[in-house]
């Protein structure tokens, strides 16, 4: 399988509702994806985690530049890319939560194998 998503950070200090990493990708569509394991709250016990994927709504990202963009016109640098996101109130727009994802690995797998092509564009397919 060719990858899709590029891994732009790994954050271990966010906002996020996770004491686990954060992973930001770009992807081919021009959007930005947060990806992150959770305790679900129907799991008092904490003996699984479920995935979240999400869409950041303040970046995107040129995927052929490798440029990251924020509000899809100004440049900036990876350095305050992460000071952005590692931010209180990030801006995403969660697209999908599964418990059926086991580890880091396969959630990306989960991720890249999400993306479809619809003419030009591609697309986060849903479930």
């Amino acid at each position: 399988m060719k990858t899709k998503a590029k891994l732009i950070y790994k954050s271990y200090m966010t906002y996020f509702h996770t004491f686990l990493p954060v992973y930001f990708y770009g992807m081919p569509n021009g959007k930005l994806y947060c990806m992150y394991a959770r305790y679900p709250e129907s799991n008092p016990d904490f003996s699984e985690f479920e995935f979240v994927f999400a869409e950041h709504e303040d970046f995107i990202f040129n995927y052929q530049a490798e440029k990251i963009l924020f509000h899809g016109a100004t440049e900036i640098s990876l350095q305050n890319f992460k000071k952005m996101v590692d931010q209180p109130d990030q801006r995403v727009n969660i697209i999908e939560t599964t418990s059926e994802i086991e580890s880091y690995a396969d959630a990306q797998f989960f991720l890249n194998e999400k993306i479809q092509i619809t003419g030009n564009k591609l697309a986060f397919e849903q479930t």
